[in-house]
């Protein structure tokens, strides 16, 4: 069913050309070919509107299905490494060895890559991606029984200071600055997981065809304090807050940033490996529960190596900017609790820098603001109504401008009579707020504002954006042992997935289960490397019930599930995948090639829907609500509950597929639902075009990744504009601008 075209919030196809910043020499980061459970696609999920908590019975049955052993051998081929089958526990200073060759044999150890200073068997990493060393470890000479021993060594020391709330520093009596110190000595340090590689065989010294990883567990030391549980907050300014809740016996907490070192090659005999260590600092110290960036910190997020703002006339930056646009400088936050002896904790949940960068705005678009020229309109009719923003990813994104009726003044030029208005302006989503002087008359000026203010609203973003999160820490509790499963169910839904975790955790998923049995999956060594793994899964296959919390006992390798409405959500999966097999049925026929299908899909979905302005209209009214009268007031709560029960579908597969009508969320999870039931490989994509927040796909075609944007290829004035175009065509590029995680995985 046509329509007019529109981006997410509403813009008019046309106005999202003319609005756009076109910037070429794209040059992306090239995506490592590492574990897909634990790629930061967290903040990009489709959005899920969750009910009330149902549950079953923890005696629901197994059900019998594949085994996770098999699935393991189906995924092997394409894995970077293989994981060793049983962990290391060690206390913090404790070592632990590894049998080498016999001695009598003079066994030489093949360098994992060429500029290798000494070929040593083993590297230890902070992360599972194996990008970061960690250089808390010495490898002492090779002993008598032929062991080779691992141990921690003595760190540098780290200062602190002491600041209160507003970010002071801290004096005592005599007006000196309270100071403390991070020593580590010789412990493993504040990681409670680490990632062993081992390059080469023992025995041989020959390289290993894969890295074999042994994840090593940290035992707390006594009186050690328990690590934060922390959560994120990216407020309507843009601003990230970190909150935390007391850990008991803490003196303080400190809010540290380390920096990811970047290995552009898994090591091989053929080619150099790069890699960086570890680079820590203190962002802020304080006594309280929570912390705030703010403009004097913001900028500590930045985590773009050159900004598209940088190249927004076209002529500027240099060869090395033109190459590195588009690639990020990772890192990652978290928290640490400090004891009256300044020993710390573990570390709070990580937060990487690439999950949230695209979200966090920076500064203004300089560049782009005079190329434009929105910085002198002539009249209020010029007034720009988005404004470009250089986020800490370095991509310019679009946030609307709210002009201040109130604070608007008209003023009368003593010489020639003509009248002017100085219009203050907020940039809606950011600290922003700056003036325009603008040529207006006293009779119509008002209304041209409130006129402009509506527009503004109809700008906002619509895409939500839902991240499945820990519960509250708590002991997992199950009648019986067979309530947990281990197995993978067999379901009529075909799970979407690259490795075997992905699979387990979809099919448990699609089936409904509540407790899982992570034993078999070593890989999982804290909570993070979950959270990640779950937030793909459900990105990925966007038909799943919502998981709305769950609990992860690290010890026990269990994993305790909390949906929503589960049996209504698995009433509507069984709707929906019946829905889907008739379509498929109806549409896909034998012999067709990949592009083929692509083409049934896209001309399926603009057959059968058409977009949801009156869902649209609902969610930027709920919205405006929240902005007038505080988020958690009573009028914006009922607001969002009623936009919610009545026009959720607009955002979830089933609206275009069983209502026939959506938002650019619906069209882009429907057209994934099907492709990925019709046997293609795709993904659902979200990111910015000139109107705000918007959603399509990638798919592959023919073993390439293409782009196809179900939305605004539903269109009278250009149909299928977007259908099957690769990711390095202008056409593509110069309109949508996906989210970093999106870059790091599919574009070279």
């Amino acid at each position: 069913m046509k329509h007019t075209m529109v981006t997410e919030t509403g813009f008019p196809f046309e106005m999202a050309e003319k609005h756009i910043t076109v910037v070429r020499h794209h040059r992306w980061i090239v995506g490592h070919a590492i574990w897909a459970a634990v790629l930061a696609v967290v903040l990009a999920v489709v959005l899920v509107f969750a009910g009330g908590c149902g549950a079953k019975s923890a005696e629901q049955p197994k059900e019998v299905g594949e085994s996770v052993a098999s699935a393991r051998k189906k995924y092997a081929t394409s894995q970077p490494y293989d994981v060793a089958n049983k962990e290391i526990v060690l206390g913090q200073s404790e070592g632990t060895t590894f049998k080498l060759a016999d001695m009598d044999s003079s066994v030489t150890y093949e360098p994992w890559f060429r500029k290798s200073h000494g070929a040593t068997p083993f590297v230890l990493y902070r992360d599972p991606e194996l990008h970061t060393v960690e250089q808390v470890y010495s490898t002492a000479s090779i002993r008598s029984d032929g062991t080779l021993a691992i141990s921690p060594k003595e760190q540098y020391d780290e200062e602190v200071r002491w600041t209160d709330e507003y970010g002071s520093v801290q004096r005592d009596d005599q007006g000196k600055i309270l100071r403390l110190k991070l020593s580590s000595g010789n412990r493993w340090g504040t990681r409670e997981i680490l990632y062993l590689a081992q390059y080469n065989d023992l025995k041989t010294g020959k390289l290993l065809k894969k890295p074999l990883v042994h994840l090593m567990r940290i035992k707390p030391s006594g009186g050690q304090l328990a690590r934060p549980s922390t959560t994120m907050r990216i407020g309507d300014d843009g601003n990230l807050t970190l909150s935390w809740k007391p850990v008991r016996g803490a003196a303080g907490y400190v809010i540290m940033q380390v920096g990811i070192g970047g290995a552009e090659k898994w090591p091989n005999r053929d080619g150099d490996v790069t890699t960086t260590a570890t680079s820590r600092r203190m962002l802020a110290s304080t006594t309280a529960t929570s912390w705030t960036t703010g403009d004097r910190n913001r900028s500590s997020l930045d985590a773009a190596s050159v900004r598209a703002d940088d190249l927004a006339d076209g002529t500027s930056g240099t060869l090395w900017q033109q190459e590195h646009y588009g690639k990020l400088r990772d890192y990652e936050l978290f928290v640490l609790a400090l004891d009256d002896d300044y020993v710390p904790s573990f570390e709070s949940d990580h937060i990487l820098g690439r999950d949230i960068a695209y979200k966090i705005p920076l500064m203004r678009a300089g560049e782009t603001l005079k190329k434009e020229n929105i910085l002198s309109p002539r009249t209020i009719d010029d007034v720009p109504v988005t404004y470009p923003v250089t986020m800490a990813d370095g991509m310019i994104r679009r946030f609307p401008v709210h002009l201040d009726e109130e604070g608007a003044k008209l003023y009368v030029h003593r010489q020639d009579g003509t009248e002017w208005v100085k219009i203050p302006f907020r940039v809606i989503g950011t600290e922003l707020t700056d003036e325009f002087y603008v040529r207006a008359s006293s009779k119509d000026y008002r209304g041209k504002l409130a006129d402009h203010n509506r527009k503004a609203l109809a700008a906002r973003a619509t895409g939500s954006v839902q991240t499945v999160t820990p519960m509250e820490t708590r002991n997992i509790v199950a009648t019986k042992k067979d309530a947990y499963s281990d197995s993978i169910p067999s379901t009529d839904y075909v799970v979407e997935a690259d490795n075997a975790l992905e699979e387990y955790l979809g099919a448990n998923m699609a089936a409904g289960k509540e407790y899982l049995d992570l034993k078999a999956f070593p890989e999982v060594g804290d909570d993070g490397v979950l959270r990640q793994a779950m937030d793909l899964v459900r990105q990925r296959n966007p038909i799943l019930p919502a998981v709305i919390s769950y609990y992860y006992s690290p010890s026990k390798k269990l994993v305790e599930l909390r949906y929503g409405d589960l049996k209504d959500a698995l009433k509507q999966t069984t709707t929906l995948i019946s829905k889907v097999g008739a379509i498929k049925k109806a549409i896909i026929k034998d012999g067709m090639g990949d592009e083929k299908k692509v083409d049934a899909i896209n001309r399926y979905i603009a057959d059968h829907a058409q977009y949801d302005y009156e869902a649209l209209d609902k969610k930027n009214a709920a919205e405006a609500i929240a902005d007038q009268q505080g988020q958690d007031s009573r009028e914006a709560i009922k607001a969002k509950d009623d936009m919610d029960l009545n026009y959720g579908y607009a955002w979830k597969p089933e609206g275009v597929l069983l209502k026939g009508k959506g938002v650019c969320a619906s069209y882009a999870s429907a057209f994934q639902l099907l492709a990925s039931q019709s046997g293609l490989e795709s993904a659902y994509i979200t990111g910015q075009t000139s109107g705000g927040m918007h959603a399509w796909n990638y798919v592959k075609v023919n073993r390439e990744w293409k782009m196809v944007d179900p939305t605004w290829n539903d269109s009278d004035a250009n149909p299928n504009a977007y259908l099957n175009l690769s990711l390095k065509d202008d056409r593509y590029l110069s309109t949508h601008i996906p989210d970093s995680s999106f870059v790091n995985r599919y574009h070279n």
